[in-house]
């Protein structure tokens, strides 16, 4: 009888705890719970909104421009070629970016990009998370 108790105790943790990640984090969520008989703990299939992985907003970008095949460049360590490669980047900027490097400051924050004449802020929104000063 004891056992049951604790069972169906370990149950009513697991909907509350779901209950509050259902209505805090997920738009759509169904949870199946079943008991299986030769185990003493209640087993949970779950089947997750398909968002689930995209839920955190605070995901490192540069991991996820890893994972989707994009490099990205080291402003402090480019090379013409290589900046010329980023969005909005041609020859003159590529220059500018070697020359505002090698004459005035390594960038300290990808940020910094946008001290270099001809670079604005339309031009930091294209390349800020293809970027990286380390």
């Amino acid at each position: 009888m004891k056992n049951k108790y604790t069972i169906l105790l370990t149950i009513l943790c697991i909907i509350s705890s779901c209950i509050y990640i259902n209505s805090s984090t997920y738009d759509k969520a169904t949870i199946n719970f079943s008991i299986d008989s030769d185990k003493t703990e209640p087993t949970i299939n779950d089947n997750l909104n398909k968002n689930f992985i995209n839920t955190n907003k605070d995901i490192d970008k540069n991991t996820n421009n890893i994972q989707n095949n994009i490099n990205i460049v080291n402003i402090n360590n480019a090379d013409k070629e290589t900046l010329k490669t980023l969005p909005g980047i041609g020859d003159t900027l590529a220059e500018n970016i070697i020359n505002y490097r090698e004459n005035v400051s390594l960038f300290y924050d990808v940020a910094d990009i946008k001290n270099v004449d001809r670079i604005g802020d339309k031009i930091y929104e294209k390349i800020k998370d293809l970027i990286t000063v380390n």
